[in-house]
């Protein structure tokens, strides 16, 4: 076995273990805020406001620094050249701040139209739309937080310094979910935007813009250990420049069109909250649990390979590139299967959960939740290979087709939520936008695959096909013997019922899958995921050699 292949498992290990405690926060700073804030107009209110400075982020600099600090860093980190890395990590804070600060400026100035963007004014929720414009006032200052937040964790990965920017969300989830505590204790648990006071919405908009500050905070820490020399700086050296107008457009592209799916599902969503009020905090809520399982079993794998990818490609050893790509590839895929099958398959007992854990929510609520939830479920799969494959595109310069690859994928969810939502009741909006969800995620994951095998070789995707088919059909049936079992269970009607059921069979789920991914795939391709559970060793995993000979096709300079 490779020395880059323990390194990929210890440092997915240690990115994983913090990620899964990061996640559970995470679970619990959502259930402290539907306890806390609801799901009606009030926690419609707080997640459009709240969504809208990621949104700008990402269309303004996150896509492009996201992109850019890995590949940027990795030669001169290769050839051991400190003073290269110290020069490019200051100008990649100084262009993120320089833009960004005058960015969140506006944000705030502007801040009513922009609410209005998202959700249209009617005289019957005006009170939700002004809670919203006074939350994004205070949100603004978040901008520029998260730009230092990308770049510091750009930098400390390309380090192989993976705790810390794993640990930095728990410590923000953490003290958002202190934020909606205090709130729900000052407040009486007020849920109605027309009756929430001017202090309390004070309270809730720079407590969160709090939370953001300390996710970039805290990477200030380990920073120094990197001795690097941190000054402004805004030039960059000509042959660098010329690598970053590509990667820094393909990264805007990328996560730009994702934000603006993301922006028009929030107003599809508002758009239905005459009959259903809190179908935007429904669908951010379920959005949410969603990313649980993409960030704990993709994420960390993904994370962990790219700076190897980079690193393996910038040296010209291209069959170890494509040997960590597949590898990856299909940990990733058998991963995500177990999150389908999870997320759809305990749909109920979590919509049972979390409507019961705010006063504000009926039967109608719950049965959204489920349906919700059910429909982004199947999205997993595509969202789990764009973890592993834009990055993998990325790593080789073939920026344009992962960002070309990704649009069509967000173009497609876009259009099928627009179609859907005219196509299905008002009632049922918030499913209409999370099957449109799935939709965009699959064509992101097939366009990217397709991609990959173009641009990197064969070698690059060996063993998938057998992967996919053993990932979709164990999670199909994972998903239908939970549903089984839930049926012969029964309701669970309470919050600990339902958490305890959650409990018994998602583990029956997890022993079906794996067990159906065994029998269809061979034994051999539940080895990732019980690597990845720690159930058996990595050493106990052969490693395997490419089976094509050619590397990746070099570009002889970065996508123009």
């Amino acid at each position: 076995m490779t020395e880059t292949r323990r390194e990929v498992g210890r440092a997915a290990s240690v990115i994983g273990a913090i990620t899964v405690a990061s996640r559970l926060a995470g679970f619990g700073r959502t259930m402290v805020f539907t306890w806390a804030i609801g799901l009606g107009t009030l926690g419609t209110a707080y997640q459009t406001a709240n969504n809208i400075p990621n949104i700008i982020f990402e269309l303004v600099a996150g896509g492009a620094l996201a992109a850019l600090v890995i590949p940027l860093l990795a030669a001169p980190l290769a050839r051991n050249d400190p003073k290269q890395v110290s020069h490019i990590a200051s100008a990649l804070l100084t262009w993120s701040l320089t833009i960004l600060l005058p960015v969140g400026i506006l944000l705030a100035i502007f801040a009513r139209p922009i609410i209005l963007l998202l959700m249209p004014e009617d005289p019957n929720s005006a009170a939700t739309a002004d809670v919203a414009t006074e939350m994004l006032i205070l949100f603004a200052p978040q901008l520029p937080l998260y730009g230092v937040a990308v770049v510091l964790t750009g930098i400390l990965q390309s380090h192989r310094r993976f705790a810390w920017p794993a640990l930095a969300p728990l410590l923000s989830s953490v003290v958002m979910a202190g934020v909606y505590v205090v709130y729900g204790l000052v407040s009486g648990r007020t849920f109605k935007a027309d009756q929430v006071s001017h202090s309390e919405v004070f309270l809730l908009g720079l407590g969160t813009t709090c939370g953001v500050a300390v996710l970039a905070g805290c990477l200030v820490f380990p920073l120094r250990g990197l001795r690097l020399r941190l000054r402004p700086a805004w030039r960059l050296e000509t042959s660098i420049a010329a690598g970053l107008k590509s990667l820094a457009i393909a990264g805007m592209i990328t996560v730009g069109a994702q934000q603006l799916c993301q922006a028009l599902l929030i107003r599809l969503a508002n758009d239905a909250r005459g009959e259903v009020p809190g179908a935007t905090a429904i669908f951010t809520v379920s959005q949410t649990f969603f990313l649980l399982p993409w960030a704990v079993l993709a994420v960390p794998l993904a994370t962990a390979a790219y700076p190897i990818l980079a690193e393996a490609f910038s040296l010209g050893e291209h069959e170890r590139y494509q040997r960590r790509l597949s590898q990856t590839g299909r940990a990733v895929l058998l991963l995500s299967g177990l999150g389908v099958a999870a997320l759809a398959g305990l749909a109920e007992p979590i919509g049972t959960v979390l409507s019961s854990v705010s006063s504000d929510t009926g039967e109608g609520t719950q049965s959204q939740l489920q349906a919700t939830l059910t429909g982004l479920a199947f999205g997993l799969f595509g969202y789990s290979v764009f973890a592993i494959y834009s990055r993998g595109l990325y790593a080789i310069g073939r920026n344009k087709y992962a960002a070309g690859a990704t649009s069509i994928g967000w173009a497609a969810g876009a259009l099928a939520a627009v179609v859907l939502s005219n196509a299905l009741p008002v009632a049922d909006r918030t499913l209409a936008l999370a099957i449109a969800w799935s939709i965009g995620m699959t064509v992101i994951g097939l366009a990217l695959t397709l991609a990959v095998a173009r641009h990197t070789g064969a070698a690059s995707l060996a063993g998938f096909p057998r992967a996919a088919l053993a990932a979709v059909g164990a999670a199909i049936g994972a998903v239908l013997a939970a549903r089984e079992l839930i049926y012969l269970w029964g309701h669970a009607d309470t919050f600990y019922t339902a958490l305890f059921q959650g409990v018994v069979v998602g583990a029956a789920t997890a022993v079906v899958y794996l067990g159906l991914a065994a029998l269809i795939g061979g034994a051999g391709v539940v080895r990732p995921v019980l690597r990845r559970a720690g159930i058996i060793r990595a050493s106990e995993e052969p490693d395997e050699p490419a089976s094509d000979e050619h590397g990746p096709d070099e570009p002889s300079g970065a996508d123009k």
